[in-house]
C-alpha cells in the first residue's frame, strides 16, 4: 500500500509498476492463504508467495535505486532518488520546485547538479583555488555544508562548511578562523556578496573580518563575472 501510494504520486512516471505491485500484493496474499489449505499443492505455494511477496515489496524501491544509480551523479546537498532524479536529468521541473523554491536541476559534465539557496561556485572559480591551494589543508571555507558538497563531489578535496549544513550553525568563530589561517591551514574563503541576507548568508562578524584582512580576489583572475553565485572569494594570510 505505501509502495502503491508513493509511486501514485508521480503517476506519469513508470506508471505500470504500481499496478505490478498491487498484482503481486493479491497473488501473494492467494498463495499465503492457499498454503494453509488441506489440498495445498505444498512446496511449491509456499515458493510462489515468498516469490511474489518480494517483488511487491521491492520493486519500488528497486526502481527507484535503479534510475537513480544508472541516470547520473548527485552533487546536490539534497538527496534525490526515483521519478525526481529521473525528471532532473531530462531537464524537468518536479512539482512543487518552482516559484521561491531551489533552482532547477541541472547536468554538468555528466553529474547531476541542484542549486541550493547560498549559490555555487564557478567551475572556473574551482579551477583558480586548485590551482592556488598551495599547501592548505582546505581547498576553500564556504558558508554552508549545502555548497561545499558539490565542490567537494567534483574534486575530491576537503572543503570547510562554517556554518554547519544550512549555513545557520555557529561552528565558525573569528578567533578559530584566525588560528587555521595562521598555521597556513586555509588560504581561500567565499563569503556571500555584500547585500546578500537571510539563513544562508553566513556570520556577519566573519564576512567582516574576512574583508577588512583578506584580498578579494577579482573575477578577471579566473575568468569569472562580476555577478559570480557562489559569492566574494578573498585570499588570507
Amino acid at each position: 500500500m505505501w509502495s502503491f501510494t508513493l509511486l501514485n504520486r508521480t503517476p506519469d512516471w513508470n506508471p505500470w509498476l504500481r499496478w505490478v505491485i498491487v498484482a503481486a500484493t493479491v497473488l501473494a496474499v492467494l498463495a499465503m492463504v492457499a498454503a494453509r489449505l488441506p489440498w495445498a499443492p505444498g512446496h511449491g505455494v509456499v515458493v510462489a508467495s515468498v516469490t511474489f511477496t518480494l517483488v511487491a515489496a521491492l520493486a519500488g524501491p528497486g526502481a527507484y535505486a535503479a534510475v537513480t544509480a544508472f541516470g547520473g551523479g548527485n552533487t546536490s546537498g539534497n538527496a534525490l532518488a526515483g521519478p525526481y532524479a529521473a525528471q532532473a536529468q531530462n531537464g524537468q521541473v518536479p512539482n512543487g520546485q518552482a516559484g521561491n523554491g531551489p533552482a532547477p536541476p541541472q547536468v554538468r559534465g555528466g553529474m547531476l547538479v541542484v542549486g541550493g539557496p547560498a549559490g555555487e561556485l564557478s567551475d572556473d572559480m574551482v579551477g583558480y583555488l586548485l590551482k592556488n591551494r598551495g599547501g592548505a589543508r582546505w581547498l576553500v571555507a564556504v558558508v554552508s555544508a549545502q555548497q561545499a558538497s558539490s565542490i567537494i563531489l567534483s574534486t575530491g578535496e576537503p572543503v570547510m562548511a562554517m556554518g554547519g549544513f544550512t549555513g545557520q550553525d555557529p561552528a565558525m568563530t573569528v578567533a578559530r578562523l584566525q588560528e587555521y589561517v595562521r598555521k597556513g591551514e586555509l588560504r581561500h574563503i567565499v563569503i556571500n556578496g555584500s547585500g546578500r541576507s537571510g539563513p544562508m548568508s553566513g556570520d556577519p562578524a566573519i564576512a567582516s573580518w574576512v574583508r577588512k584582512n583578506g584580498t578579494r580576489v577579482p573575477t578577471s583572475a579566473y575568468g569569472g563575472t562580476s555577478d559570480e553565485g557562489g559569492g566574494e572569494l578573498y585570499r588570507l594570510g
